[in-house]
This record gives C-alpha cells, structure tokens and sequence, in this order.
C-alpha cells in the first residue's frame, strides 16, 4: 500500500489510506523510522543513461519519473572510502571481468555499511560479506 507525505503548516504529515485508518483520534501513537533509502551515483549514472538512450517518445516520461525518484530518494557520492572497499574487492576477484557496474554499486553500499537492495540476487552471489537483500517485486 503507498501513501503520500504532504506538508501541513510547520509540520510533515502521513495521509492514511481509508483500509488502515485507526479507530481512536483520542490517543497518540508512536512512529518510528525503520531506515533510509539512498541510491548511489552509480545507479543514478545507469538510471540517466536509460533516460538517454531511450526511445524519443518515451524520454520525457522517463525524465519525469527520474526526476519524481529523485524528490523520494537522494542520491550518494562515490567517494574515496567507496573506492577503497571497490579495490578490495576486485583485488579479491581479479578474474571477474564482468559485472563492473554491480562491482561499484555493491562497493558503495559496504562502504557505508549499508544493505544494497536488489532483484538480481544472483549476481551478487559472488561477494562474500556484502550485504544484499531482495527488493519486493509487484
């Protein structure tokens, strides 16, 4: 179920879908944050080559369904740290040619120890003490 956060004067609000409402208004609940979701520059730089090389009339939709991703998560920097665990981990499997891009993107998420989510489990398998979840499909 998806749902909108919307802002009401100084405050950020959750609109409940009618199916979930709470019974009692009288009573305060608790929420808790569960996490952050970010995507790394390497996944932003495949996203906005997809928007490119996709078919004209299709590019401005894809445009603005990136852009819309964007406002929901922020993208992270490739950085010195995130190039350091990447040569670990190439040096670890000099032989692998393929899969570069994974290779980047999974080195990213370790070096700020976080779990990369994907719905190509298998190939990234082959890292050994990487985190890596699935995503839900629809």
């Amino acid at each position: 179920m998806r749902t909108r956060v919307f802002q009401s004067g100084n405050s950020q609000a959750v609109r409940i879908p009618k199916e979930i409402q709470f019974e009692r208004l009288d009573v305060e609940y608790e929420i808790e944050r569960q996490g952050d979701v970010v995507i790394s520059a390497i996944t932003l730089a495949e996203l906005e080559y997809g928007v490119r090389a996709s078919r004209e009339d299709t590019r401005q939709q894809n445009r603005q369904a990136l852009d819309a991703l964007l406002e929901l998560i922020p993208p992270v920097a490739f950085d010195r740290p995130a190039a350091a665990v990447y040569a670990a981990g190439r040096a670890a499997a000099p032989d692998r040619r393929r899969d570069a891009l994974d290779r980047l993107i999974t080195s990213h998420a370790k070096s700020l120890n976080l779990t990369l989510v994907t719905n190509n489990l298998e190939d990234f398998r082959v890292y050994p003490d990487w985190t890596v979840g699935s995503s839900p499909r629809k």
